[in-house]
C-alpha cells in the first residue's frame, strides 16, 4: 500500500543564528552597507579635493580614486553573484520540492558573500587611508 502524503519537504530557515564556522546572512548587508558609507563619505568629501595642496598631492588622490571606485564596483558585482545563486535556485522551471538544491544555491551565496565582505573589508581600509591622506593636506592648507 502506497501513502501519499500532500506536505512538501521542509525549506531551511534563513533566518537561523549564525553558523558554527561564522558564516551568516548579515555578512551580505555588512558588505552592502560599507559600500553605501563610502559612496556617501564620497559625496561629502569631492568638495575637500579642490582644498588639497600641493597640485601633485591632489591628483594622486584623484588617481587613488579610481581603485577605490573599482573595488566598490567589485563588491557589489559579487554580491549580486550571490544573489543570483539562491535565485537561481528558485527557479520555477526546476523542482521546487528539491531542497538540495536550495541548499547548494545558499553554500554557494555564501561563498560569493565571503568574498565580497572580504573586498568590502579591503575597500573600507583604503577609504579611511584616502580620508586621512585628504584630511592632511587640506588641513595644512
Amino acid at each position: 500500500m502506497t501513502i501519499l502524503t500532500t506536505n512538501p519537504q521542509a525549506l531551511p530557515d534563513l533566518n537561523q543564528p549564525p553558523l558554527p564556522d561564522g558564516r551568516s546572512p548579515r555578512k551580505a548587508a555588512a558588505a552592502g552597507w560599507a559600500v553605501a558609507a563610502i559612496a556617501l563619505a564620497l559625496i561629502f568629501e569631492t568638495g575637500q579635493i579642490g582644498d588639497a595642496e600641493p597640485l601633485p598631492a591632489r591628483l594622486a588622490l584623484i588617481g587613488l580614486l579610481l581603485p577605490l571606485l573599482a573595488a566598490g564596483a567589485q563588491v557589489l558585482r559579487l554580491l549580486g553573484h550571490a544573489s543570483e545563486a539562491v535565485v537561481g535556485a528558485l527557479d520555477p522551471e526546476t523542482d521546487t520540492g528539491d531542497t538540495d538544491l536550495l541548499m547548494a544555491g545558499l553554500e554557494t551565496r555564501d561563498l560569493w558573500v565571503v568574498r565580497a565582505q572580504a573586498w568590502a573589508l579591503g575597500s573600507s581600509a583604503g577609504f579611511l587611508a584616502w580620508t586621512i591622506a585628504l584630511q592632511f593636506l587640506t588641513r595644512g592648507a
